[in-house]
């Protein structure tokens, strides 16, 4: 008998530099690899948690555009305190 996959939409994950201090976000697979991340592909980080969920988000929400997938809401990870 086989199993069907249950697709699940990629999901946003922030995470907190030691160094400097500041805030990034990823956009990580249901099977847990990291697709993108602000901090990987263009050093960019943010001053608060708040600001990096946002961001995170409306590049989610980009990508989910261009990319057709389905429009269930956006999902969020929880933080990661590394």
């Amino acid at each position: 008998m086989a199993m069907a996959r249950i697709e699940r939409e990629p999901v946003i994950r922030v995470r907190l530099l030691a160094e400097p201090c500041l805030w990034l976000w990823e956009i990580v697979d249901s099977d847990g690899p990291v697709i993108e991340s602000s901090w990987a592909g263009d050093w960019v980080a943010f001053a608060t948690r708040a600001e990096a969920v946002a961001a995170g988000a409306r590049r989610l929400a980009e990508r989910t555009a261009a990319h057709g997938s389905s429009s269930r809401p956006l999902a969020a990870a929880r933080p990661s305190s590394r």
